[in-house]
């Protein structure tokens, strides 16, 4: 019963390609397979694919992509730029802020009052979003308009035209490949735990 399991998760390995072969990708699904003209996009998701549940820094996924080692692509993030995105009093402010809301969402919880939780839940988000799109690497005040700035933006654009395309030509990408990609300043492939893929590369 073991080998013929073994067997039978072989056979769907080999189903899910996502494989550069020269000027193309053959990327494919059970039977159906697509072939795409090379782009960054396809690169950027093949370096996510390779690390599945691992954050990767944008400028790291471009310094792959790029073949140059991660501090190459990193040694400019002094360069000119328009500051920070948000300053130290309003970094400090969202922290205050989040200590309050989560006592204040202990407390509702504890009463059973959903509707604040709801709301309460629901702003934490929306700080915790904006102080990690304005915290950098190694937890430095990322730069408006600086290197890490422009990657997360190309990153990001190269990825969601490329999936599109993909789920377009191959429909049923859309769970298993497209909702399970991140981006931001760390993107990541985060594949469901209990529908795992074996990609191969």
């Amino acid at each position: 019963m073991a080998a013929l399991r073994r067997h039978a998760q072989a056979l769907v390995d080999r189903r899910q390609v996502f494989r550069r072969e020269g000027n193309f990708w053959t990327v494919a699904w059970d039977d159906v397979v697509v072939r795409l003209k090379d782009n960054r996009g396809l690169q950027y998701l093949a370096q996510l694919l390779a690390r599945p549940g691992q954050e990767v820094h944008v400028l790291d996924l471009v310094a792959a992509v790029h073949a140059e080692p991660g501090q190459a692509a990193r040694r400019h993030l002094a360069s000119t730029d328009a500051g920070t995105v948000l300053d130290a009093t309003a970094r400090a402010a969202y922290r205050r802020r989040l200590v309050d809301l989560r006592n204040e969402l202990e407390e509702a919880a504890a009463y059973g009052d959903l509707g604040r939780t709801d709301r309460l839940r629901a702003e934490m988000e929306f700080l915790t979003e904006q102080l990690a799109s304005a915290l950098g690497i190694g937890g430095a005040a990322r730069r408006v308009g600086g290197p890490s700035e422009r990657a997360r933006s190309a990153v990001t654009q190269n990825i969601r035209s490329t999936l599109k395309r993909l789920v377009q030509a191959l429909p049923v990408l859309d769970e298993p490949l497209a909702r399970r990609i991140r981006t931001g300043a760390f993107c990541a492939y985060e594949p469901d735990p209990s529908r795992p893929v074996a990609w191969r590369l």
